[in-house]
């Protein structure tokens, strides 16, 4: 992302298969697919295909595929979301949080304002966490304040459940 606006999408390589099985290993540990086994989510790589195509294509100039998910792994170790939470009460299971308590969490570490996205289920009264966007400069070296960040609005009295 930069200052104004977020970058998604954009002109550059899309993804090519990773077969390097230590770099699907430590993938599949840090940022899995949790719609799926890991066996599919080795093999098919979608999530990672999406990943990249979405948000590794807006910095190829400064990384390629391998260098991106290199990224991905530091950053992931670095900004340990669920560690993050868990300091803040924000457990998997909980329910009653706000947009504000969970974006104030994690600031709390980051020092930038995150994106929070939900899911609402299909009755429309539970809202459900579901990811969590930390924003960063284009040479991803510091954390800025995500520009025009997303925020839940609760369906329901339940606030949003972390799952």
């Amino acid at each position: 992302d930069n200052t104004s606006r977020r970058l998604n999408f954009c002109s550059g390589d899309k993804f090519n298969t990773i077969q390097d099985e230590d770099k699907q290993n430590a993938l599949e540990y840090r940022w899995p697919n949790l719609t799926t086994t890991e066996a599919v989510s080795k093999k098919a790589q979608i999530f990672w295909e999406n990943q990249y195509n979405k948000h590794g294509t807006c910095c190829s100039e400064l990384y390629d595929k391998e260098a991106y998910f290199d990224l991905a792994i530091e950053l992931k170790d670095k900004f340990d979301l669920l560690k993050i939470l868990r300091m803040h009460g924000i457990t998997p299971g909980t329910s009653h949080h706000t947009s504000n308590q969970i974006k104030n969490a994690v600031k709390a570490v980051t020092k930038g304002v995150p994106n929070v996205s939900c899911f609402d289920n299909f009755r429309g009264t539970l809202t459900e966490l579901l990811e969590i966007g930390i924003c960063f400069n284009r040479a991803a070296d510091r954390v800025i304040d995500c520009p025009l960040p997303k925020s839940c609005r609760p369906k329901g009295t339940k606030g949003i459940t972390f799952p």
